[in-house]
């Protein structure tokens, strides 16, 4: 009796099978972040647009004058508003920057599900 080719299409087989279900884990995975980004679309659609800035009636602010000042944040706190939650754990607390003009800011979350 030979068992040595047996166990041999045993072990190709399992390794075959093991890569098929990593294979379906990844794709389940991929459209389990597609399907929360059209989510957060969705959601974003929905929302009420905010009205225009307005300033005084005699205000002389052209929008070429933002464009060459620098936006100063100074003890800035956030944090997320949980409907029904008295959570008042801070998101950021007492931040202070600056922005020059023409410098572009990103904000980066730990969960992407946190940010909609």
């Amino acid at each position: 009796m030979n068992l040595g080719g047996s166990v041999g299409v045993v072990m190709v087989s399992l390794k075959t099978l093991l890569a098929n279900i990593q294979f379906g884990m990844l794709q389940a995975s991929q459209v389990e972040n597609q399907m929360t980004s059209v989510e957060r679309i969705l959601d974003y659609k929905s929302l009420v647009p905010e009205g225009r800035l307005e300033g005084s009636s005699n205000s002389n602010i052209s929008k070429d004058s933002f464009r060459k000042k620098n936006v100063i944040f100074e003890n800035v706190s956030l944090k997320y508003a949980n409907e029904g939650s008295s959570d008042t754990k801070l998101a950021l607390k007492d931040v202070n920057f600056t922005i020059a003009p023409g410098q572009r800011v990103f904000l980066h979350a730990l969960s992407f599900l946190a940010l909609h």
